[in-house]
């Protein structure tokens, strides 16, 4: 049993298709802020959009990957012993609640269904949530690792760091630090109109840029992207 009570949810990652329509569709029509457009930092050939309030605060965050040629009861388990959320049962789903700030509760739907789902566009690549620091999400691998998960390294995602692992249904989960945030590259104000590549992909950045299709923010062209 955990002695950390997550903070809640940081942020959603699904897969996409087309990227354009993507953004048109997230800030043109359901009115989100494009926050961030980078790239998969594990697959810098591939955009990573983030779509947020004004600032882009953790638990705001909706993240897609547009791969454009893209095709239960132990989760339960996972989530109160290891993750410190609190379950309240249901016939047909299962509430996980994390506290009383925004993107605090997730549901659990149980299926008979044996088969694995498969990552398409439209479908969840990962659940995030968050640390508030980076002491705690170390805290939070040592507690899983000695559980016997097979828990990534802490990985430098620019706006925050992460650490990921597989809970027992098979989703991917995500613990992210609420900071530095999405304003540590780009002004507030600015925060989407640019390409932005961490310190590590800046010398390929030409290459990325070719093989990246164009994108627009509105009437605006994305700067990097075109």
């Amino acid at each position: 049993m955990t002695d950390i009570a997550p903070h809640g949810l940081h942020h959603v990652t699904a897969i996409a298709t087309d990227p354009q329509r993507n953004v048109d569709f997230y800030t043109g029509v359901l009115g989100l802020r494009l926050v961030k457009t980078t790239v998969n930092f594990d697959d810098p050939e591939t955009y990573h959009l983030y779509y947020g309030d004004e600032a882009g605060r953790p638990s705001t965050i909706l993240t897609f990957f547009p791969w454009r040629d893209v095709p239960r009861d132990p989760t339960a388990s996972m989530l109160t012993g290891l993750l410190g959320m609190r379950a309240e049962g249901g016939e047909d789903r299962v509430r996980f609640e994390m506290g009383r700030e925004p993107g605090a509760v997730l549901d659990v739907t149980p299926t008979a269904d044996p088969q694995e789902g498969l990552q398409a566009g439209g479908t969840v690549h990962h659940v995030a949530f968050r640390a508030p620091d980076g002491e705690t999400q170390e805290r939070w691998r040592t507690q899983l690792v000695d559980a016997g998960l097979e828990v990534t390294p802490v990985l430098d995602r620019r706006y925050f760091t992460s650490i990921y692992f597989r809970e027992p249904g098979g989703v991917l989960f995500e613990i992210a630090t609420d900071r530095p945030g999405f304003d540590v590259d780009e002004p507030l104000l600015e925060l989407g109109r640019h390409l932005r590549l961490p310190p590590w992909l800046e010398p390929t950045r030409e290459q990325i840029e070719r093989a990246l299709p164009p994108l627009r923010l509105g009437d605006d062209l994305v700067e990097g992207t075109a």
